[in-house]
C-alpha cells in the first residue's frame, strides 16, 4: 500500500549502505533526525475520555478542530487520522453508544472527519 512503501523509505532514509564489500552492517546515517510526533487530541481521547461530560467537551473540541470550515481542518484531519485517531474514535463511539448527548457530538466529530480525502 501507499503507506507501507513511504514508512520504508523513509526507514531507509535513516540508514547509509558502506560501499565497501568487506563491511556488512549498513551504518546510521546522522544527518536524518527520526522523531515520533504524539497527537494530543488522539492521546486525550486514549488516555483520559472516560466520563460523559469530558467526552461531550473533548468531541465537540475535535469536530470543531476538523471542521471543513476551519482554517487548518484539513491538516487536523490528515494528522488525527494518521495518528491513528480514527480506531480510538471509534473504540469511545461505541463505548458512549447508549448517551445519546456524546454519541450525538461524536457523530458531529466522525462527519467533520468524512470530509478528508483519506476517507474516501
Amino acid at each position: 500500500s501507499k503507506c507501507d512503501s513511504s514508512c520504508c523509505c523513509k526507514l531507509l532514509d535513516l540508514m547509509q549502505f558502506p560501499v565497501d564489500a568487506n563491511s556488512k552492517k549498513p551504518v546510521p546515517n546522522r544527518e536524518v533526525v527520526f522523531r515520533k510526533r504524539d497527537n494530543p487530541t488522539v492521546l486525550f481521547l486514549f488516555q483520559r475520555c472516560e466520563e460523559d461530560t469530558e467526552a461531550v467537551i473533548a468531541l465537540q473540541a475535535l469536530a470543531n478542530l476538523v471542521s471543513p470550515l476551519s482554517k487548518s481542518g484539513e491538516l487536523s484531519r490528515s494528522e488525527f487520522l494518521r495518528d491513528g485517531g480514527i480506531e480510538i474514535l471509534n473504540e469511545r463511539f461505541t463505548s458512549y453508544l447508549s448517551a445519546p448527548p456524546v454519541a450525538e457530538v461524536c457523530i458531529r466529530a466522525i462527519a467533520n472527519l468524512a470530509q478528508s480525502a483519506a476517507c474516501s
